[in-house]
């Protein structure tokens, strides 16, 4: 959960939203890199992995703005399935993450 959150029923987390901010964009800003360059051409890739590239990295912007929006709600940081605060570290390293790191791999 983070700090300035606009629910203040959850416990505050050392993550601000302003941080939380700068790793969603962080994030974005790479993936839509990524995208440019499949989009321009790369020479040495074939048009399937040509796909594959664009697909995952859109779903990947799909993830970024789904947290982002989890951070307007107040719940960004919060682990979609068992409710418990996910680790500021986790989040540091993909701030995008609806798990902690229980719950990933639970089937849904």
């Amino acid at each position: 959960m983070i700090m300035d959150s606009p629910h203040p029923e959850h416990p505050p987390h050392e993550l601000s939203m302003q941080q939380a901010r700068h790793w969603l964009a962080r994030e974005r800003e790479a993936l839509q890199a990524q995208l440019a360059d499949v989009e321009r051409g790369d020479q040495w890739s074939e048009s399937t992995l040509l796909a594959t590239r664009t697909a995952s990295a859109q779903e990947l912007l799909n993830e970024i703005d789904q947290a982002a929006q989890r951070l307007e709600d107040g719940v960004f940081g919060t682990c979609e399935r068992c409710e418990k605060d996910i680790p500021v570290e986790r989040l540091e390293i993909r701030p995008y993450v609806r798990f902690c790191v229980g719950c990933q791999g639970l089937p849904a």
